[in-house]
């Protein structure tokens, strides 16, 4: 089977998440281990072998919107820049 079909299936198994349900399932477990949310994400991601599958989505979900919204823009904010030449 090709690769991209396994990504695909993957992709599309179970039911789909909300970003803001993925962040209450973090939350949550986190809460419930006396973590902070950090703390929680690191345990989550040390231990994807025992935790629910639910937990698994909502930690990969969270780390890809947390990837996205760290990575490097093109052009670097420039508060000196001129506007309207």
């Amino acid at each position: 089977m090709p690769t991209g079909v396994i990504i695909d299936l993957y992709a599309n198994k179970g039911a789909k998440m909300e970003m803001k349900t993925a962040c209450q399932i973090v939350q949550d477990f986190a809460d419930s281990r006396g973590l902070g949310l950090l703390e929680g994400l690191q345990e989550m991601g040390d231990h994807l072998d025992y935790i629910s599958e639910q937990e698994v989505r909502a930690y990969r979900m969270f780390m890809r919107a947390g990837r996205e919204m760290m990575k490097p823009v093109d052009e670097p904010y420039n508060p000196y820049g001129t506007v309207g030449s």
